[in-house]
């Protein structure tokens, strides 16, 4: 079943040190979304899309708004935009790089596997961010450390 959802919001600054933000999700879009909570969407902000999910972080439901979202879609904190929320039923895949693949053994993999979407993302995209090869080094050793802790 298809769901969309458009509404206008307010890009809010997220108040903690760096730079996300957010835009709350009104009430209403959520009763589109019921009995969710959360909801994994395609979001479009100012015609830009990227996929995400409403959460609520303590003070009501919102989107989060990565440094790299506000630049591609040309907002900052304070900006009235236009939003359109489509619930996102597609599996969400992370391609695992070869030399994160090789550091992990058989557990440790099958619990990099148990993260969430967007912590595997993260992991995989600081690895392949990396300009120096022993940046990419520490980073692979920081994924395998964060599976192998969730081995229990």
């Amino acid at each position: 079943m298809s769901v969309t959802e458009k509404f206008s919001g307010t890009v809010e600054h997220s108040g903690e040190r760096g730079t996300g933000a957010f835009i709350v999700v009104p009430n209403a879009v959520m009763k589109a979304f019921a009995p969710r909570k959360r909801v994994p969407v395609k979001a479009t902000v100012e015609r830009y899309t990227y996929r995400t999910t409403i959460c609520d972080m303590g003070s009501g439901p919102m989107i989060g708004l990565r440094k790299s979202v506000c630049e591609e879609a040309g907002i900052a904190p304070g900006d009235n935009v236009q939003v359109v929320l489509e619930l996102d039923e597609e599996l969400r895949t992370v391609a695992v790089p070869r030399d994160l693949q090789s550091a992990m053994n058989a557990a440790e993999r099958a619990a990099f596997a148990t993260m969430s979407f967007t912590h595997r993302r993260e992991y995989v995209e600081a690895i392949e961010s990396a300009k120096r090869p022993e940046t990419r080094v520490k980073r692979v050793a920081l994924a395998v450390e964060a599976a192998r802790k969730r081995i229990r």
